[in-house]
């Protein structure tokens, strides 16, 4: 059980579902973690100490200014002081409240951050005078008002470059484009990489529905090149196994045909009998059995893959059946398949529904991009526990439901499941709800 853990459902769908998406999550997460650990110390650190002196610094400027007009001081002489000192433009406003016109509120992150620690820094400053703070960095301005014990208002504009560093900005460009750029190699580099891969899953879909992968060079890492080479001495150690076995079985079907067929010469001239009858039974047992085995040995082989209409071929294998078939077909249903394997597996359907139920019926739908072909019957039915049983190949049910095609050989449904896979498909047995026996299902991709 040491893999069968799962993550959770939750994290699962949020994860990027390909190799590329998951090795550019692997590669930018912690570059984007580092980022905003060091963008958050910078603003804990730097920053924020950074802007706290430099706002105490004008505050306690600001002050001196506003005691020193208490205190009598000319406001001409301390204002142009205030201006060569400072860089502050300062104004007395003798009448009047600053309860009035309150400044407008920040209206970003960086404006606010500012007055806060301005506002703070006056109110530290200044604690028993009333003032207000106006930060503008579009304009550059920073405007303060500070009602005097005297009376009147003390308004005081200066350049917001005095409370506000412009190294946050670069700071953050620096770390918004750094991450960016390495984003970006990251992308082109696994691209790269991921592109071989991309090549062998496409070769190794494309060998297990039965079409021919035509040899490419393996590029990529090392392990990626002994994949690939790996996969092509698989594909040729397979299609030499396949063509072996079909071989070795239309070499012993052609010796026992022949054979079969002088027993057939020899019956023919033989008078009429009971027991003559049973011999030719058996010889045409025997050369379907024959013809069983060369079939589930052929499997798919080496048809070429044509655009076929599966409603057309159903109506036409179920006009050949020899029984009564209900067809129902919704519209037009086309697929890549090809059509003598396909024939064969859809026969062999309509024969095992044949054998074995009263009536047949089967449909051609069509299922987002699939295509099902569905063969039911009203026979007895087969247990649950059997269907997956069905398909392995000699394999005989109990006698009372056997669906082995081929007069008992066995073979029927194996033929049926090799099709399937050679098209990139698959079949199943299910129970039929409408007719009470089996419903054979085969999914084929469009």
């Amino acid at each position: 059980m040491l893999f069968s853990r799962r993550a959770p459902l939750g994290l699962t769908a949020l994860l990027p579902q390909s190799l590329l998406g998951r090795s550019l999550l692997i590669l930018t997460a912690p570059i984007v973690l580092i980022q905003v650990v060091t963008m958050a110390v910078f603003m804990d650190r730097h920053w924020d100490e950074v802007t706290g002196r430099l706002a105490e610094g004008v505050s306690g400027e600001i002050a001196w200014v506003a005691d020193a007009v208490e205190d009598g001081a000319t406001p001409a002489y301390l204002f142009a002081r205030a201006r060569r000192d400072f860089d502050f433009t300062c104004t007395l406003r003798t009448k009047g409240t600053i309860g009035g016109a309150l400044p407008d509120p920040p209206r970003w992150f960086w404006e606010a951050a500012v007055h806060k620690k301005v506002q703070s820094a006056l109110q530290a400053a200044l604690p028993d005078r009333k003032a207000l703070v106006s930060v503008d960095l579009k304009t550059k301005t920073l405007e303060v008002w500070v009602a005097l014990r005297t009376g009147g208002v003390l308004y005081v504009t200066a350049p917001t470059r005095r409370v506000f560093s412009p190294s946050a900005y670069i700071f953050l460009i620096w770390a918004a484009g750094s991450a960016l750029t390495l984003g970006l190699v990251a992308v082109l580099f696994m691209r790269g990489q991921v592109r071989p891969i991309r090549r062998l899953a496409v070769a190794a879909e494309r060998l297990g529905r039965g079409q021919p992968v035509p040899p490419f060079t393996s590029s990529g890492a090392t392990e990626v090149r002994q994949a690939t080479a790996a996969f092509f001495d698989m594909q040729r150690r397979i299609r030499r196994h396949v063509e072996q076995r079909t071989a070795m079985l239309a070499g012993v079907s052609h010796d026992l045909g022949t054979v079969l067929t002088r027993l057939k010469l020899g019956l023919a001239v033989l008078p009429e009998s009971a027991d003559a009858m049973a011999l030719k039974a058996d010889v045409a047992e025997m050369e379907r059995m024959l013809g069983a085995y060369l079939d589930f040995a052929r499997g798919a082989g080496e048809e070429a893959f044509v655009r076929t209409d599966v409603g057309t071929l159903l109506r036409d294998l179920a006009a050949r059946a020899g029984v009564p078939v209900d067809v129902r077909v919704e519209g037009e249903v086309s697929a890549r398949v090809r059509p003598v394997a396909m024939g064969r597996a859809i026969s062999n359907l309509l024969a095992n529904a044949a054998r074995h139920g009263g009536r047949i019926w089967a449909s051609v739908l069509r299922d987002g991009g699939h295509v099902e072909v569905r063969v039911e019957d009203d026979g007895p039915g087969v247990p649950e526990d059997q269907r997956e049983e069905a398909f392995t190949p000699f394999t005989r049910l109990a006698p009372g439901r056997s669906l082995a095609e081929g007069a008992g050989v066995g073979l029927g449904l194996a033929i049926v499941r090799d099709v399937a896979h050679a098209h990139g498909g698959k079949v199943w047995l299910e129970a039929s709800r409408a007719h009470g026996g089996v419903c054979a299902v085969l999914r084929l991709p469009v």
